[in-house]
């Protein structure tokens, strides 16, 4: 990494720090494991004055990065799913980032041409109290939203998440529409359901037009990828399956009275929805409409539905 020193030992690192004029080796905040690689996953950060520096484990020992004489960071890329990093654009995702997972924050990205308004004041306090590197990159904004109407947007580390086994959760078979998938996280969010299930081969969820669809709500819930169904199945094998498709269906509200937790709502892709074999994996649901569309958007259709179940939950409690 360029501009970038490595010291393979904290021990060693607190003698060359100290060596330094002026300078005395900062205290490490904790934090928790992020990601399933090791050369990647974030055991803390070392705080130094407005901008903070990544320790990553590496088997037993670390490996140490800092800024030498304040010169910058390595060059960020243009996003890819196989980036170990992602973008959080637009203010109130941002916000919503740093509010929620913290511990993966990277660096605050701010346009020159930003306006001081409270949004803005609230996340760039945020960051400094958090010691997140606060830099100004226009062309790397104007790249990422592809428009010149992001002013701010927050560099995270990709982090793996678990779904609970108590809770309910939604399961997305194939989506391929970044707004749809976005749009879901976020319909999700409002309604209670924050444990998300994706079947690949799918729309990546850390893409910044996912994250930004979500408003950020992609940060407040669980997302798990499987490669098949079944690879999920075999891990919840509790959930009743509630798939949405045609068939010998039964009505929404019924089903959501009926349904006992946890349970699994089973939607398809965009374009063919569940494939047929669903059918005998639980009793099939259709959310009624008129003759005049052959079909519901899909994140309207995971909006009705969870709203459904959302509303006999709530009235069962109590």
């Amino acid at each position: 990494m360029q501009n970038v020193k490595f010291i393979s030992l904290y021990s060693e690192y607190k003698t060359v720090y100290a060596n330094r004029k002026n300078n005395t080796p900062p205290v490490i905040r904790p934090q928790r494991r992020v990601a399933p690689d090791p050369h990647t996953s974030c055991c803390g950060y070392i705080t130094r004055g407005s901008g903070s520096t990544r320790i990553s484990c590496f088997k037993t020992c670390y490996l140490l990065q800092f800024e030498m004489g304040g010169m910058p960071l390595s060059k960020l890329l243009p996003y890819s799913r196989e980036l170990p990093y992602g973008y959080a654009p637009g203010i109130f995702p941002s916000l919503a980032l740093v509010d929620t997972r913290p511990d993966v924050c990277m660096r605050l990205l701010l346009h020159s041409k930003a306006q001081n308004g409270d949004g803005m004041e609230s996340l760039r306090a945020r960051c400094a109290a958090l010691g997140i590197r606060e830099e100004t990159a226009d062309r790397a904004l104007r790249t990422l939203s592809r428009k010149d109407n992001c002013f701010a947007a927050v560099v995270f580390e990709k982090y793996v998440c678990t779904l609970l086994e108590t809770h309910p959760h939604v399961v997305l078979h194939q989506p391929s529409d970044m707004g749809n998938m976005g749009a879901i996280f976020r319909t999700c969010l409002g309604f209670g359901f924050t444990d998300i299930a994706v079947i690949r081969p799918a729309a990546d969820c850390y893409d910044p037009r996912v994250v930004r669809a979500s408003m950020g709500a992609v940060f407040a819930i669980n997302i798990a990828a499987y490669d098949t169904f079944d690879a999920y199945r075999t891990v919840f094998p509790a959930h009743t399956i509630v798939p949405f498709m045609l068939g010998n269906h039964m009505p929404l509200s019924l089903a959501a009275a009926k349904t006992k937790e946890p349970y699994a709502l089973v939607f398809g892709n965009e374009a063919k929805g569940l494939p047929d074999s669903f059918a005998a994996l639980g009793q099939a649901v259709r959310i009624p409409h008129s003759d005049a569309i052959d079909s519901l958007n899909l994140a309207v259709a995971v909006g009705i539905a969870a709203y459904a179940f959302c509303t006999e939950r709530k009235n069962t409690d109590g």
